[in-house]
This record gives structure tokens, sequence and C-alpha cells, in this order.
């Protein structure tokens, strides 16, 4: 657990990239491997005031507070713009990702 309770910062590193978020420690996933839910992180959509045709639209402030795994995945060498993809099912490499986990 290299000493990390739930809630503690840590900083979450990949070859081009780190940020920080809180950590929620369980059993439920594999020692060695993290998750990063995709449905926090965003800064705009849904987290800010904003307005559709003149009308103001709902928000939550809180979907900004989380991260988003999308920086942490390794770039296409080729492509640049895009991550790595499986090369069967093409989806993104988000499950293979190496990154290194330490208290902020």
């Amino acid at each position: 657990s290299r000493g990390i309770l739930d809630y503690d910062l840590v900083r979450i590193r990949s070859p081009k990239y780190s940020l920080v978020g809180r950590a929620l420690v369980t059993e439920g996933i594999q020692p060695g491997v993290i998750a990063i839910p995709h449905s926090y992180g965003r800064v705009w959509a849904g987290a800010q005031p904003h307005w559709v045709n003149g009308q103001e639209q709902t928000y939550d402030e809180t979907v900004a507070r989380g991260i988003a795994a999308n920086p942490l995945v390794v770039p296409d060498p080729i492509a640049l713009d895009v991550c790595l993809t499986d090369p069967v099912g093409g989806s993104a490499e988000y499950y293979s990702s190496r990154v290194k986990v330490e208290k902020a």
C-alpha cells in the first residue's frame, strides 16, 4: 500500500505527465493496479455555469474536483495526437499504461 491511506493526496506519474488526486484504498482492485473513474475531472461540461439557447443549464461544481486519466496514457509514437490503442479491439490503452503512485 506504500503507506497510502484513504483520502491521502497521491501523485500519479506516467512517463510524460503527473497529476494529484485523493486515494481510496480497496481490496476490490488487484495489487499493482489503479483505477480512475471517467466521470470526474471535467473542468467545463457540467462543472460550470453554462447556457444553451439562452437557458442556464444545470451543473455540479464537484465534477471538476476529480482527476482524468487521459493525460496519463502513452501517446502513439507515430500519431502523436492520440494514445496507443489495442490492436485487436481498437480501444484506448488505459488498461496497460504504467504509472507510479506515491504520496503527494
